[in-house]
């Protein structure tokens, strides 16, 4: 059998992740003469992978190099919003990390790598190469959740996380295993079914490691402490990125599952409460949203938010009595990480460090919302578009969720959901309460830097817009997002 060729096309296709890999590479090694200047040539970097990314984006034919490499309107468009949530987080990061005097190029570098991974784990169908992708985007992040060595609270996030990490790892490699065995293939695309006992076994390994990188129920517990642990920035490219990643395989996954049956499909059989995604959607949205009702502290808070948010976007992958939903979810995905890299730049503009750890308590906001009205605002925004509430893009994307779910027949999920959401509302509006109906004579620093406040003018106008807003000219609206998210749906079986 001959090797597969490299043809241009390929190269062209895997350009993005190059560009990305060999920046963090360069970013790393500039470290050795105490570089200050690693996060404008991250953006540097960032912005040629998105420069790159434009027009393949907007169209092209699939290209395939063996199953590893899959470059289609799908995975363009998720690496697209992959490269969006890098840039506003290291917009982020940079501010934060000059006032911890942390500002050292190793974590660019750093979160460099993780995003190549990112962009290579949505590009590709090989079991095997998802687990190297998926273990080049995690490394990183174990390091990075400890990189701010004074906090004891973030060396437990990073340990507590390499460790289960490692397990999840493991026993995803394992679930491949068993896949291979049972159909002698690693290619979803090519899976048919097997041994029934193996291809179930393997499906819900493979599953389970995906399920504990979203931080799914009953996977879940590693998720506050750690985002609670990890600095700011970090908890910010974590509770988005790898979510919009490994949503996004699981997209493939199940689309290819419904199209050509094998292993997979058979965890999507029977309905209603006969289905496994049925129950971890339930459960994923009902025990975020209720944990998250008692925390007094807001990453935390969002922490149990991003466990909830995990709930609601199963619903579309949960194929009922049609196909998968994958306009929904990738339109929901691009508004999460919009509305939450937002809610976490307000956080990082107001927070502080006290005896070395970091003092996120939402009672320390009130009166800011007079004190600061830009900030004020711009966290009303995100927290009524995490609870779903118009005219935003995260009503708009619950909206295309729920109703795609309702035509597939999952009437009692939908109303499970929309309990859910609803019950989210109480906790989503506690940090507007605080900002403008409690006051406080407590001085509050609050870091002005312009670039927590481009991070958070973006966010906001991107909510915004993605909620209601019509096409002008060549600025794309609602209409043309829904056109990216369709034609990327139409590249799926």
């Amino acid at each position: 059998m001959k090797p597969p060729v490299i043809t241009p096309e390929i190269v062209q296709a895997i350009l993005p992740f190059v560009i990305l890999a060999l920046g963090a590479t360069a970013i790393t090694m500039t470290g050795i003469w105490k570089s200050k200047r690693g996060a404008l040539l991250s953006l540097i970097v960032l912005l040629i992978s998105a420069w790159k990314l434009g027009p393949l984006v907007e169209g092209g034919p699939t290209i395939t190099w063996a199953g590893a490499i899959v470059a289609d309107r799908l995975s363009m468009l998720l690496s697209a919003v992959l490269v969006c949530s890098g840039l506003l987080t290291v917009l982020i990061a940079r501010p934060v990390l000059r006032r911890e005097n942390n500002d050292r190029p190793e974590f660019y570098g750093l979160l460099l790598f993780s995003l190549s991974g990112m962009l290579l784990i949505v590009s590709t169908t090989n079991l095997l190469v998802i687990f190297l992708a998926l273990e080049l985007l995690s490394l990183p992040l174990y390091i990075l959740c400890g990189y701010n060595r004074e906090d004891a609270r973030g060396g437990e996030a990073a340990l507590k996380y390499f460790l289960l990490g490692s397990f999840s790892s493991a026993i995803f490699l394992y679930g491949t295993a068993l896949l291979f065995g049972a159909t002698g293939t690693i290619d979803l695309a090519a899976m048919v079914e097997g041994d029934r006992l193996l291809s179930i076994t393997g499906a819900l390994l493979v599953l389970s490691g995906f399920l504990f990188k979203v931080g799914a129920v009953p996977f879940h517990m590693w998720a506050p402490d750690v985002y609670d642990g990890a600095p700011t920035p970090v908890t910010s490219f974590m509770a988005t990125s790898v979510k919009v990643a490994c949503f996004g395989v699981l997209l493939r996954l199940f689309a290819l599952a419904g199209e050509a049956g094998g292993p997979f499909a058979l965890l999507m059989r029977g309905e209603n409460m006969g289905n496994v995604l049925w129950w971890i959607a339930v459960l994923t949205m009902t025990v975020g949203n209720i944990s998250a009702l008692t925390q007094s502290n807001i990453k935390r808070m969002l922490a149990f938010s991003s466990i909830a948010h995990a709930g609601y976007i199963f619903l579309g992958l949960i194929p009922g009595s049609g196909s998968v939903d994958v306009r929904g979810v990738l339109y929901y995905l691009i508004a999460y990480v919009f509305m939450t890299t937002g809610a976490f730049a307000v956080v990082a503009a107001l927070s502080s460090r006290d005896r070395g750890r970091e003092v996120t308590g939402v009672e320390r906001y009130a009166g800011l919302g007079f004190r600061r009205p830009y900030l004020g605002l711009a966290m009303t925004v995100f927290m009524i578009s995490l609870a779903g509430i118009p005219p935003t893009a995260g009503f708009f994307g619950k909206y295309l969720l729920f109703s795609s779910a309702l035509d597939r027949g999952l009437t009692p999920l939908v109303v499970i959901a929309v309990l859910n959401s609803a019950l989210s509302v109480y906790y989503y509006l506690r940090p507007v309460v605080v900002f403008y109906m409690r006051d406080t004579d407590r001085p509050v620093q609050v870091d002005d830097s312009i670039t927590l406040k481009l991070a958070v003018f973006i966010g906001v106008v991107c909510v915004l817009w993605g909620g209601f807003a019509p096409d002008l000219g060549s600025l794309p609206g609602v209409p043309t997002i829904l056109g990216w998210v369709e034609a990327s749906a139409a590249a799926l079986p």
